[in-house]
């Protein structure tokens, strides 16, 4: 703008100095020709100088945003950051924590291994127990048996001692657990 005014203000002061004094036609021309010349380029410079300016604002405009988007970036790598050391802190403690699950697990399995095999030897001892009392319980069985039949032969041999008895020679009477016969005088000779 200040370039079209000095661009004019020249022109006029030229006009007015060409004017006063005698100047041929042709130098008038070409002066007109010149300042018109200047006029169009001054209108060409100030599109160009309004391009410019507007492409300036806009680039300004631009980099104004790009801070803006960077300061906003910079808060999410600020904020991202964090969380990750966060998520490293979480991790280390889980970590740890796996560590302390494992020996955990070690001693578990460490336990369940002596209690297995002491639990093999208490089966093994129960084990040799419950043969040694099926042996015991055998020998038993055994000895009723023969007590049965030892008792089988006592009752036939009393029958068949008694056979020719009446009941009335002959009483049985149970005691306090205990067993009474009473007989006739006879029958003891």
């Amino acid at each position: 703008m200040k370039r079209l005014i000095t661009t004019t203000a020249g022109f006029f002061l030229a006009t007015v100095f060409l004017t006063s004094c005698i100047v041929s036609k042709k130098k008038y021309d070409a002066e007109v020709n010149r300042g018109n010349k200047l006029q169009t380029e001054n209108g060409q410079l100030n599109q160009r100088l309004n391009t410019v300016t507007e492409l300036a604002n806009r680039q300004a405009k631009e980099i104004h945003q790009l801070k803006a988007d960077k300061d906003g970036l910079n808060d999410q790598v600020g904020k991202l950051n964090d969380q990750l050391d966060r998520l490293n802190n979480r991790i280390s403690r889980l970590k740890d924590s796996i560590r302390d699950k494992e020996d955990d697990i070690t001693d578990l399995q460490s336990k369940v291994s002596d209690i297995g095999d002491e639990g093999k030897r208490k089966a093994r001892q129960l084990g040799e127990e419950i043969a040694a009392q099926k042996k015991r319980l055998e020998q038993l069985q055994q000895l009723i048996d023969q007590q049965q039949r030892a008792t089988e032969a006592l009752r036939k041999k009393i029958a068949d001692a008694l056979e020719g008895f009446t009941s009335n020679e002959l009483t049985v009477t149970r005691k306090n657990g205990k067993v009474y016969i009473s007989m006739q005088e006879g029958l003891l000779f």
